[in-house]
């Protein structure tokens, strides 16, 4: 009898700066994971796609703007182990198309622009370790948590 492989989901999130210096973050809501918590724009890789393709997808989904894939630089990476075991990719990216909106209200009740020293302290706990890695070692993070 074969063993079945091991299943794990593969996420990009997006650390969108401004010329300000500021973050963008997103509030949770109505997903029933992490309600009220804010994050970065996120979301999962599709099936065929890669994680730059997932993360321009996810972004125009999510926050309504346009990114090229070459303006995405890998800032690190996170494997999260819960009820479920992910495997997370963040990117920064200083430049895009459009303003940001709330293109999903029924996923997010708030985006808002923040000072890395502002942040909420109402944070998804892997985004706020990744940020601090982030903010405290530049690009190349990479993290294991475990709930």
């Amino acid at each position: 009898m074969t063993e079945e492989r091991h299943f794990m989901v593969v996420g990009v999130f997006l650390i969108l700066k401004d010329k300000d210096g500021k973050i963008l973050l997103a509030r949770r809501s109505n997903t029933g994971f992490a309600d009220g918590d804010y994050s970065f724009p996120c979301g999962h890789v599709d099936g065929g796609e890669n994680l730059k393709t997932a993360l321009v997808r996810e972004a125009e989904e999510e926050i309504g703007i346009t990114i090229n894939e070459g303006d995405l630089y890998f800032a690190g990476a996170t494997h999260w182990q819960s009820n479920k075991q992910s495997v997370n990719f963040f990117f920064e990216c200083t430049k895009w198309e459009g303003d940001p909106i709330n293109a999903e209200p029924e996923k997010c009740d708030d985006v808002s622009w923040f000072q890395k020293e502002d942040f909420p302290k109402n944070m998804m706990k892997q985004v706020s370790v990744a940020f601090e890695a982030y903010n405290n070692n530049g690009k190349g993070f990479f993290i294991e948590l475990q709930d």
